[in-house]
């Protein structure tokens, strides 16, 4: 079974035939390459040679790169994967044809979704997606609804004696749970991002979201269906203290942290990323 690396200490990744070999101060690690997804590099202290990165993209092996602080400061993908070009026809005609549609159908998996995984009633939510007119009434629905699953979400933290956590904030992060929560969000998309681009679809044509500078909105769309997932994944890392305040350095993890989260994180990937590949084929059978 194939796993994401995730490397987040200081290390050099040189070439070893068909293997990365890892160096570390004290010993050295080989991987081969046919049981690595992607890889993450997290931090300053690690060095990729060009034969190590080489070997990657040749076996279109995606690479994200982050600050210590889990700002992605890019990606490198094999064009290769941008080869099926069908799917992306498809896109660009349903962005012209179906965009209002198909986010309704995105905010109501989504609905769906935290219903669910938080055992919350958003039936009112769900019969005003039918009726809204435009996108920005339907984001104003899908805005309320998000709302109330922070909500809950903040409640099983208060009971679990977490109090730093007021509300979701994005940027910047003020706390350890928002961190987390942009951290755990932002590497899923970087997986979805891959994904979509195995299947042909390009990454910045989103009908919910849409493309703001650098934003992959078409990932976003996708990772809409995982959102209630991945929350309840990061409120159970805060309320089982598989993370706890030793593990950071003021509102970031530090190297012990990441260690745990990372872990944790790819367990949880095992377990839900094959039903995300089927939530993209579910929204490729509305795109024709």
């Amino acid at each position: 079974m194939k796993n994401n690396l995730f490397i987040s200490q200081k290390v050099t990744i040189h070439r070893n035939n068909k293997q990365l070999k890892l160096v570390f101060d004290n010993l050295s690690k080989d991987i081969p390459i046919s049981i690595i997804e992607n890889l993450f590099l997290i931090g300053s202290a690690i060095t990729l040679t060009n034969g190590a990165r080489s070997l990657l993209l040749e076996n279109n092996k995606s690479i994200f790169y982050y600050t210590s602080g889990y700002k992605m400061q890019g990606v490198l993908s094999n064009t290769k994967l941008q080869s099926n070009y069908r799917n992306r026809l498809f896109q660009y005609d349903a962005y012209n044809s179906k965009v209002l549609n198909i986010s309704k159908h995105i905010v109501q998996k989504k609905i769906n979704s935290m219903e669910k995984v938080f055992d919350l009633h958003l039936n009112k939510y769900r019969h005003k997606i039918y009726d809204v007119a435009n996108h920005t009434e339907l984001l104003g629905v899908e805005g309320i609804a998000t709302t109330s699953m922070f909500k809950i979400f903040k409640k099983y933290l208060l009971a679990s004696k977490i109090e730093d956590f007021k509300k979701r904030e994005y940027r910047p992060t003020k706390d350890k749970v928002n961190g987390i929560l942009s951290f755990t969000y932002t590497l899923y998309s970087n997986l979805l991002y891959g994904l979509v681009l195995s299947e042909g679809y390009d990454p910045y044509i989103g009908f919910l979201h849409k493309k703001r500078g650098t934003h992959y909105a078409f990932v976003s769309d996708l990772i809409e269906y995982d959102r209630a997932g991945l929350t309840k994944f990061v409120l159970l890392l805060f309320v089982k203290r598989v993370l706890d305040d030793e593990d950071f350095d003021g509102i970031y993890l530090n190297t012990d942290g990441r260690k745990k989260f990372l872990l944790k994180f790819n367990e949880y990937c095992q377990e839900n990323f094959g039903k995300s590949r089927e939530n993209l084929n579910e929204i490729g059978d509305l795109l024709v």
